[in-house]
C-alpha cells in the first residue's frame, strides 16, 4: 500500500531528523528515554546525495529496527507530507525497551522491490526506574493501528493541557513544597510550644506558655473574694468559704485563704504585694497576640539571605520581604497561626524572622501574588 498524505496531530511530540539514501553522513541523533510510551513522531526529511528528495508516487515506506536482543520492529510509516519530502514514523514503546544507540533503517519500496534504505540514529537514555511490565517482543503493526495510537496519545495531551500547563506554571512551588512543609512543621511545633508547652523544644516551656498563664489567671480570678481592712471585715462579709478562696487583709498586708478543714480564714503570711507574680500587663505580654500580615508581591527583593536558627543551624534563601508590624522586636516570638488560609503564595514562604518593628519573610523565589498570614506574636 502506497504511503498516503499525513499530518501529525498538533499535540504530538515531533522529533525532527533526516535520512539520505545515497550518502552516509553523520546523522543528527534523536534523543529518547527508555520505555517512552508517549509515541513521539519522527519527522524524517528525505535526501538523496545530499540534496532534498521527494518520495516517488506509489512508493511505500517502512521502518526496520534491530533491538539488539533478538527481537525486531518492522512497522509502516504513518504517511508522507503533502510535498512528499518528509516521512512521518511513530516511535513505539517496543522501540524503546532497550537503551543505548540504535540505527533503525528507513526502507522505501517501489516497483515491487526495495528502492532505497537510509539509516537513522536513536540515542535512548537508560530509565533509572526499570519497567519489568514491558517485555521486549517483535513488533509488526499496521499503519492504521499506529495512526490511531498517535491520535489517542495526542488526545490525552489535549484533554490534559490545562493540568500540564498548571504544573509548568507552578513548578517552582512544587519544587519548594518539601522545604516549605518542613518550615511549616517547625512553625507549628514552635506555636504549640508557646501555646501548650509539651514539645520539649525549649527550656522552661512547661511554665512559660499560654495554657499555663491562662490556668493561673483563672485560678487567681475565680478564687479571689476581695480586699478587706481587717480579719473582722472579711469574716463579716464571708463567714464561710470554699477551697481556693482567698482575700487580702489590709492591716496584715498578707493573703488569707479559706481552710475547709477548720472552717476559718487563715493567714498565709504571704505578701499581698505580688512581687513574685506576673501582673495582668505582664501576663498579657506573655500571651501570643494574633496579627494579620499581608506580604505584597511588590515587597519582595532578590539576593542572598541567610537565617540563623536557635539550634545554631542556618538556611539560605534567594528572596526576602520586610513588612512593618507594630510591637514586634528582634526578641519577639512569632509563629504562623492555624487560622492562616493556605494558598500557593503562602506555601512558597519558607521562613519568618522578627526584627525591630518588622517581620521578614523568606522564600526561594519572589512571589507573584500577595500572601496573607495570621501570626501569633509574643515577647
Amino acid at each position: 500500500m502506497a504511503a498516503a498524505n499525513y499530518s501529525p496531530p498538533a499535540e504530538a511530540l515531533i522529533k525532527a531528523t533526516r535520512a539520505d539514501f545515497d550518502r552516509r553522513d553523520v546523522v543528527q541523533p534523536v534523543h529518547l528515554v527508555q520505555y517512552d510510551d508517549t509515541l513521539p513522531v519522527l519527522a524524517v526529511s528525505l535526501y538523496k546525495g545530499g540534496h532534498p528528495w521527494t518520495l516517488p508516487t506509489g512508493a511505500d515506506v517502512n521502518l526496520r529496527m534491530d533491538k539488539k536482543d533478538g527481537h525486531y520492529v518492522y512497522n509502516p510509516a504513518l504517511g508522507v507530507s503533502s510535498d512528499r519530502s518528509t516521512v512521518y514514523m511513530a516511535v513505539t514503546a517496543q522501540m524503546t525497551t532497550g537503551y543505548g544507540t540504535f540505527s533503525p533503517m528507513v526502507e522505501v519500496l517501489a516497483g515491487g522491490g526495495v528502492a532505497g534504505m537510509a539509516a537513522l540514529r536513536l540515542d535512548i537514555d537508560k530509565n533509572p526506574v526499570q519497567d519489568g511490565m514491558l517485555e521486549s517482543t517483535d513488533e509488526y503493526k499496521s499503519v492504521q493501528v499506529l495512526a490511531a495510537e498517535v491520535a489517542a496519545i495526542a488526545k490525552i495531551v489535549r484533554d490534559n493541557e490545562a493540568g500540564i500547563q498548571d504544573v509548568h506554571d507552578n513548578i517552582e512551588v512544587i519544587k519548594a513544597a518539601p522545604s516549605n512543609a518542613k518550615a511549616a512543621a517547625a512553625s507549628a511545633k514552635e506555636a504549640r510550644s508557646w501555646a501548650v508547652g509539651d514539645t520539649a523544644s525549649r527550656p522552661g516551656e512547661g511554665m512559660d506558655n499560654a495554657k499555663y498563664y491562662a490556668a493561673l489567671a483563672q485560678q487567681v480570678s475565680q478564687g479571689a473574694v476581695g480586699w478587706y481592712p481587717n480579719y473582722e471585715a472579711l469574716y463579716a462579709a464571708h463567714d464561710t468559704g470554699y477551697d481556693g478562696n482567698w482575700a487580702i487583709i489590709g492591716d496584715t498586708d498578707t493573703i488569707w485563704v479559706w481552710d475547709s478543714d477548720t472552717g476559718v480564714w487563715k493567714d498565709t503570711g504571704e505578701s499581698s504585694k505580688f512581687a513574685n507574680y506576673y501582673d495582668k500587663t505582664q501576663i498579657d505580654a506573655k500571651l501570643p497576640k494574633p496579627v494579620t500580615v499581608t506580604v505584597a508581591a511588590s515587597a519582595w527583593t532578590t539576593g542572598d539571605y541567610t537565617v540563623s536558627w536557635d539550634d545554631g543551624s542556618t538556611s539560605s534563601y534567594t528572596a526576602c520581604a520586610s513588612v512593618t508590624v507594630a510591637g514586634v522586636t528582634a526578641n519577639s516570638r512569632i509563629a504562623v497561626s492555624d487560622r492562616t488560609r493556605v494558598t500557593d503564595a503562602v506555601r512558597m514562604v519558607a521562613a519568618l524572622e522578627p526584627g525591630a518593628g518588622v517581620v521578614k519573610f523568606y522564600a526561594n523565589s519572589a512571589l507573584t501574588s500577595a500572601a496573607v498570614f495570621v501570626l501569633e506574636v509574643s515577647q
